[in-house]
């Protein structure tokens, strides 16, 4: 069994091209709430990150729509597609933030 360790706003360092601290720390929480619902991300994050953040999900099972990276991901969206359309599986997932906490809307 995989132990985690509970996420904390030092683990995290401004950078120029991941954000600030507390941007990285509010996308952990996001990560982990979504792996929790069986969910992964499948877009960019959105949002002000300071009152809400919002980003693009899909079921963990389930290709993405986006362009497929390799052949294995080509393959999984020919399986679902429906007259040879892909499917769009992804999800809109936000929250507000409450001293750098997301909260369920």
């Amino acid at each position: 069994m995989e132990t985690t360790k509970k996420l904390q706003l030092e683990d995290f360092k401004n950078d120029w091209f991941y954000g600030t601290q507390e941007q990285q720390y509010l996308k952990a929480q996001v990560r982990e709430e979504l792996k929790e619902q069986g969910f992964v991300i499948d877009g960019s994050f959105e949002g002000d990150f300071s009152t809400w953040i919002g980003v693009y999900a899909r079921p963990k099972d389930k290709p993405t729509y986006l362009d497929p990276q390799n052949d294995k991901e080509l393959e999984e969206q020919e399986k679902y597609s429906i007259n040879g359309l892909k499917q769009d599986f992804s999800e809109w997932f936000e929250w507000k933030i409450e001293n750098l906490k997301i909260v369920q809307m």
